[in-house]
């Protein structure tokens, strides 16, 4: 993690999206044209007892689209690439994970995309129908055989900063609502999150 703020803050933002990545890459059920950059993770608000949460930014499709009946998904556009998730990292991934623990939830986020990255979530993979631990578990283990990379990321104790909502986009809108439906990295602010 060679990236600091002024004072002396770990910045997360890109050593979490190498992190995403070498987890994707070690999946023993590889995605379809996987890419870390079109994952927004941000730090966000406590969510009952939720150590991280993730949200599809597309109703898919191949290209993926943000339209699907009345309704529309807001577009988030960091840096000019189109965003397809959003990994919400909330206060107890923080504060009461260990890095590898940490680790394991990330795999977690990631098991819940479909496998052609399009945006969308599996619906085999959602809560209701059960989290499987085995995949889980073997997503994890083949990052450790793989040589760790990114584990710094999660490893550090005490200040990092790391991007979070200054207005969350909602997740979808009306499409015929008069209201504002494009998000970029202007609406993202740097957070100070302690890291226990």
């Amino acid at each position: 993690m060679t990236l600091r703020d002024e004072a002396g803050r770990p910045v997360l933002d890109g050593p979490l999206q190498t992190l995403l990545e070498a987890l994707a890459v070690a999946a023993p059920t590889p995605f379809e044209a996987f890419d870390a950059t079109r994952i927004l993770v941000v730090a966000g608000a406590a969510r009952r007892g939720a150590n991280a949460s993730i949200r599809p930014l597309t109703y898919g499709g191949d290209p993926p689209s943000r339209v699907s009946g009345r309704y529309l998904k807001p577009a988030i556009t960091i840096a000019g690439v189109a965003m397809r998730y959003e990994i919400c990292l909330r206060p107890k991934f923080f504060l009461a994970l260990d890095a590898d623990t940490r680790v394991r939830v990330l795999a977690h986020e990631l098991w819940h995309i479909a496998p052609s990255f399009d945006g969308t979530l599996a619906p085999d993979r959602r809560h209701r129908a059960g989290a499987d631990t085995t995949e889980v578990d073997a997503i994890v283990r083949a990052w450790r055989t793989a040589g760790e990379v990114g584990f710094e990321a999660v490893t550090h104790r005490g200040e990092v900063r790391l991007a979070a909502w200054t207005e969350r986009p909602p997740s979808r809108l009306p499409k015929d609502a008069v209201m504002r439906d494009s998000y970029d990295e202007g609406d993202l602010h740097a957070a100070i999150v302690s890291m226990t």
